[in-house]
This record gives structure tokens, sequence and C-alpha cells, in this order.
């Protein structure tokens, strides 16, 4: 990666790139697979440079990654936690970059051991979307009995908030989708066609009300929620995952960050003393505990938690590869994670 920009003009490939220098705190590791999200084409193309931006150029984009252990940082060596061998997935905490390499330096704090039965394209998404869904349903409370509705529910998060709401007990699951097959075949019980239907005027909907929605989408779904969401008195949670308000949003300076988050967080403090509206809850990506990285991978391993990958993954290790994979992300049309493989 070049500069910031569109990826037909800062995207190219580099056989000269030097192999990373470990740091304190990471691992080596030789890329099997790496998955991309919205982080990562906001990353390359700008978008949000008051939060994303490259610390140094040229760079390598992409973040989450599966693959072998080569070599560990003598700090992370004596813990004992990972040796040469071992298969894991992981990334960087802070900024997306190295992934999209032949190697890359992990931070150990970030990675967890996956079996040689899964798969690298769902080891190397486990990460951003999945994780996401999981925290999503716990910070919810979802339970036995509970009607949740899931905006967006082809994405990578979505498929996964689908699955989980059903794995923890919810009785009736809807979703958004033009691709009902698939959701229903991940457990949904109702799969609206956003382009034919709108979600909060479905008459199940609003005589029986949602427990839960969960927000994917952005796009300020959320001052339609309370035609099908129970008041806050009545535990009706809207969750937001995603907080762009545009399909391409640009956050270039302190001022726009804070003009999005500052009426979010607003909401979200009125809505915890006023019950009579739904409650507004933000979901903010603050890194998983090893129990949590572990406890997913089970669900992954176990065959309770399916990761959907979009139909043209993987894709391959090219600059073309490359470059159509963060295309399909950025269309926002992806159906399930976008993966590279190498």
């Amino acid at each position: 990666m070049r500069a910031q920009g569109e990826f037909d003009d800062v995207l190219g490939m580099s056989s000269a790139y030097p192999r990373p220098a470990l740091q304190r705190g990471e691992i080596l590791v030789r890329i099997q697979a790496c998955s991309l999200s919205p982080a990562d084409v906001y990353f390359v193309r700008g978008d949000v440079d008051a939060i994303l931006r490259p610390t140094s150029l040229p760079c390598v984009p992409g973040k989450d990654v599966c693959g072998v252990v080569e070599a560990l940082a003598p700090d992370v060596e004596v813990k004992g936690r990972f040796k040469v061998g071992d298969r894991v997935a992981g990334g960087k905490e802070a900024i997306a970059t190295d992934g999209l390499a032949e190697y890359a330096a992990v931070e150990a704090k970030t990675a967890v051991h996956v079996p040689e039965s899964m798969s690298a394209a769902a080891a190397a998404s486990l990460r951003t979307s999945p994780m996401t869904a999981y925290k999503a349903v716990k910070a919810a409370g979802v339970k036995h009995g509970d009607r949740v509705l899931v905006l967006g529910g082809s994405g990578g998060v979505g498929s996964c908030l689908v699955q989980l709401a059903k794995h923890a007990g919810a009785s009736f699951v809807a979703t958004t989708s033009t691709n009902a097959d698939l959701l229903r075949s991940l457990g949904a019980d109702d799969v609206i066609d956003y382009r034919s239907k709108n979600w909060w005027e479905v008459p199940e909907y609003i005589a029986e009300p949602f427990d839960f929605v969960f927000d994917t989408v952005g796009l300020d779904m959320k001052r339609n929620a309370g035609h099908v969401l129970k008041s806050g008195w009545r535990g009706g949670k809207f969750l937001a995952l995603v907080l762009m308000n545009a399909e391409r949003p640009q956050l270039h300076s302190i001022g726009s960050v804070m003009a999005m988050f500052v009426p979010a967080v607003a909401r979200q403090l009125a809505t915890f003393f006023w019950r009579a509206v739904p409650r507004f809850i933000i979901i903010v990506d603050m890194g998983a505990s090893n129990k949590e990285r572990e406890a997913l991978v089970e669900l992954v391993s176990s065959g309770q938690l399916n990761i959907v990958l979009d139909p043209a993954s993987p894709m391959p290790f090219t600059e073309e590869g490359v470059k159509s994979a963060f295309k399909l992300v950025a269309s926002r049309h992806a159906r399930g994670k976008v993966v590279v493989e190498m």
C-alpha cells in the first residue's frame, strides 16, 4: 500500500518487502489466510483517517490472519503459551496492518490456538466479525424465549448474530437480507427482503415487538426501531454495532469524530434513564479475553457456529485478487466474510 486512496491506485504486490522484525510481545506467523472487514477498507481508502491511518508508508494492510508460528519474541517464548509450529489466529489491536503478506508479526495477546480441522479462511475470520457478534449477544443478555431482529443478516457479523442468538435460546429470530435460503439454513425464522418490504412496517412485528434489535447496517436505522421493539421498561434494547450513517463515511478531523460519537453516547445515556423508549446501546470493539477467544474457537470447531464465507472467497493472493476482495467488502454486498488465502 503506497498511500491512502482508491484500491486500484494505491495497492500493489512487492516481492522485496522485508519480513517483519519481532517486537516485544509478538510472534512471527507464516500466513495461510487474511480476512477483510470494513475497517480495512476505511484504512486503505483513508475514509476515516482521523482515527485509522498508517504509521508509515509503504505498509501492508489487513490485520486478521491465520497461520503457523515461525518464531517468537523472547518474552513470549518465556511464557510458554505458544511454540514454533503452532497454528494460530490473531492480528494487531491498534492498526490494520501486516496481514496481507507471506509473514506477519502478530501480537501474542490477540492470538488463539486453532485446530487443523478448521479451515484457514474460517480461522482468519474469527477475530473481528464472529467475536463482535459473540460479545454483542452476551452484552444484550439474550435468553430463552426472546425475540430478536438482526438488521443485515448476510454479512460476516449478521450471519453470526443469527446463529448465536438461536444458540442463546431466542425463540424467534428475524433478519433483513436478500439471501433468504442462507439465513434460514443458519436458523432464522423469518427473512425480510428489504428491497420490497420495510421491517418496521411488518404487522406481526408491530403486534408482537422484539426484545432486541441488532443493527449491523448503520444508516440511522434506529429511528424506525420503536415501531417493532419493546420499550426500555419492558427490556427492549437496540444494539448499534455500526455508528456510520453513510455508505462511505468521512471522518477527517476530531470534530467529525465527535459529531458521530457524541449524539450516540448522549442517546445511550438518555435511554438508560428514559425507559419509555427502547434502550440504545453502542457495541464497541474493545478487544477480547483469552477465555472469549477460546470459547469462540470451540463454538466453531464443534459446529455450533458456522463462519459464512462469501461465495467468492477465498480469493487468491494476487494483486487482482486482493483488489477484488477490497472492492467486494466496500460494496457492502458481501454475503459472509471476504478472505484472501495465501
